[in-house]
């Protein structure tokens, strides 16, 4: 796993502790204590949760398992992609931090810091969206030899329309499962 996808998902699950440890307070306050947790407590819950922690493994295991660019793609740069990182983090937090201290600070100030956290995560995730466009697709592989593509487009893919090598193949391997399942003792329920 490189670096880069280690972090996010490292990340992701500190953001997820963060979360749920708030989101404990959030439950003792309201259901043992009797007191409503302030509304942007449950905010910073919320954006700790779904974008701290999922959206942010998401971001990590796209990174690492999409299809590599090819070597002559200029459109998605690592560099972009640290920077993703980066900015998804400082602004999850900045934002979520921003959202647990204004109930105890009235400066307009830190509503404002709020919402650039929250610009942040958007700006971070409309970067990652651009930077990944060009690895959404399917990997180069081998298409069928021609005679193979003379015959779909002629007869379909019916298993009547397949070689009848192909499918006394197929009804040999499973009768060979069959036989496997049956020594075992063991049902086709049964994994």
């Amino acid at each position: 796993m490189p670096p880069l996808v280690r972090r996010y998902v490292k990340t992701s699950f500190v953001f997820l502790i963060s979360g749920l440890v708030l989101g404990g307070y959030i439950v003792v306050a309201q259901s043992v204590v009797g007191i409503y947790p302030p509304r942007l407590f449950i905010t910073a819950h919320v954006h700790l949760l779904l974008v701290g922690f999922m959206l942010m493994i998401v971001m990590g295991v796209a990174t690492w398992m999409f299809p590599r660019p090819a070597r002559d793609d200029q459109r998605y740069r690592l560099e972009m992609a640290e920077a993703v990182y980066w900015v998804m983090t400082v602004a999850t937090v900045v934002r979520a931090l921003a959202e647990l201290t204004a109930l105890f600070t009235p400066a307009p100030a830190v509503r404002v810091v709020s919402a650039a956290g929250g610009l942040g995560q958007l700006a971070g995730a409309l970067l990652f969206v651009i930077n990944m466009w060009s690895r959404v697709r399917m990997p180069a592989v081998p298409g069928p030899s021609r005679p193979d593509r003379q015959r779909n487009e002629t007869h379909g893919d019916a298993p009547e329309c397949q070689p009848r090598e192909s499918r006394d193949g197929a009804r040999a391997a499973l009768a060979r499962i069959a036989d496997v399942r049956g020594a075992r003792g063991t049902s086709w329920a049964e994994p």
